[in-house]
């Protein structure tokens, strides 16, 4: 018996807009520390240009992506994102954002 067969619950569809702001929404102190690290000069600035090589990336690769994610992608994600989130309490917040 699979997990999804033991929980009475309803398919939820959330466009891509959505779980990218369920993600930012969860790695707000992440990107609070990141953006504390760009204002204060110390980062390279080729942190910038990794950030513009990705999103040229994901516009590129729009057309493949799919608005449902996978299962598998949708526990590792998850999984990842808790454990950056409780990396937050327990090593430095370098080693946090970059789970």
């Amino acid at each position: 018996m699979t997990l999804a067969r033991t929980l009475p619950c309803a398919p939820v569809h959330v466009g891509a807009v959505g779980w990218l702001a369920l993600h930012a929404a969860a790695f707000w102190p992440q990107g609070l520390w990141i953006g504390q690290r760009v204002a204060d000069g110390s980062d390279d600035p080729l942190g910038v240009a990794a950030a513009a090589g990705l999103v040229l990336w994901l516009w590129r690769a729009k057309p493949a992506l799919r608005v449902t994610p996978q299962l598998p992608w949708l526990g590792a994600a998850a999984a990842l994102t808790l454990a950056a989130t409780a990396a937050l309490f327990v090593t430095p917040p370098l080693v946090a954002a970059m789970l």
